[in-house]
């Protein structure tokens, strides 16, 4: 019988995903990673091993806390404190997810499975993450995973609408998380960025200047960490046309503003961290930068070892934000916007 690990977060999608490849005919294995010591956290893994029970497949926790607040939040709070715009998810798919569901399924010689919403497509010879039917379909989330796992993933929710595994999941007895909110960008955050990084870090509220770009001081703020590039309410400040936050510089303690304009950048410097496949010199791509925006359309001008640079329109890109290039509608790589 064919073999399935599955990563079960204790939601609707994951659950009926387990669901679908049992009725496929796998011998499926629930695994759900506690990764944080919340009540939250415990009650998602409570509703993981219920749904299992129900689906009648076998399910087993993980305790990996120290490595994901090394991995993934660490990161995620120190690149704040550098004026970065961090992007954890990415990296936790990448160095805890689909890590420890790899060495599970390696153990039994098995494939893995997640709920996301992505489509496997073949392009010649290639392998492709690509977005599937759902409207927010989570590609560019897996766009740092190891080239090497593909062949060994399914993604059973590629052809269906969140409604669909919604109705699935009331026949089958899945009630009780059919209609559970799906879970923010970031698991990690309760309330927003800045109250978990003052509660993890403490860092001190040192006053520096609002800057606009010309030069001219237009106030003061109270800690360059509580902003954030393209960020235009709770400036604080009075001008004879709308603000925004276009560059924070961490050394000087200062956020420098100017017009919407400023806001869109023609080159940006990426240090590429994984390729599927060879991205090349002086060759269009289509290129995000943030989860819920469309692709736009940029060209490779240069290429040195890992690092290229982009020439396009992007709008309000951050030092520190993930850019995923496509080709065919499938994802060649991914890295940071360092410039």
């Amino acid at each position: 019988m064919k073999k399935v690990v599955v990563g079960m977060s204790g939601g609707v999608d994951s659950s009926v995903a387990a669901y679908l490849l049992k009725k496929e005919g796998y011998q499926v294995y629930g695994l759900s990673l506690l990764m944080l010591d919340d009540n939250k956290s415990k009650k998602a893994i409570e509703d993981a091993k219920k749904a299992a029970e129900i689906i009648k497949i076998k399910h087993y926790i993980l305790d990996i806390r120290k490595e994901f607040e090394e991995n993934v939040i660490k990161y995620f709070v120190d690149s704040y404190l550098k004026g970065l715009t961090p992007n954890p998810c990415p990296r936790c798919n990448k160095n805890i997810k689909f890590r420890y569901l790899m060495n599970e399924a390696k153990k039994i010689g098995s494939k893995v499975a997640t709920g996301h919403y992505i489509n496997l497509i073949k392009d010649k010879e290639r392998i492709l993450l690509s977005g599937a039917k759902h409207k927010n379909s989570q590609e560019y989330f897996l766009s740092l995973i190891d080239k090497e796992i593909l062949e060994n993933i399914i993604f059973p929710l590629s052809n269906y609408t969140k409604d669909e595994v919604i109705k699935i999941a009331k026949s089958i007895g899945l009630d009780f998380i059919a209609e559970k909110s799906s879970s923010q960008d970031i698991c990690f955050i309760d309330v927003d960025h800045l109250h978990f990084i003052k509660r993890y870090a403490s860092p001190k509220d040192i006053e520096g200047y609002i800057k606009h770009e010309n030069g001219k001081i237009l106030g003061r703020h109270s800690g360059y960490f509580k902003y954030t590039v393209g960020q235009r309410k709770g400036l604080g400040i009075g001008y004879e046309y709308p603000l925004y936050v276009i560059k924070i510089i961490p050394e000087k303690n200062e956020v420098i503003v100017g017009p919407k304009e400023s806001l869109i950048k023609n080159i940006l410097k990426v240090n590429i961290l994984n390729e599927f496949y060879p991205i090349e010199k002086e060759k269009d791509y289509e290129v995000k930068i943030r989860y819920k925006t469309p692709p736009i359309k940029a060209k490779v001008i240069s290429k040195d070892n890992n690092t290229i640079i982009l020439e396009g329109v992007f709008t309000a890109p951050a030092i520190g934000q993930l850019a995923v290039l496509y080709e065919n509608k499938g994802i060649i790589g991914g890295g940071d916007i360092i410039e």
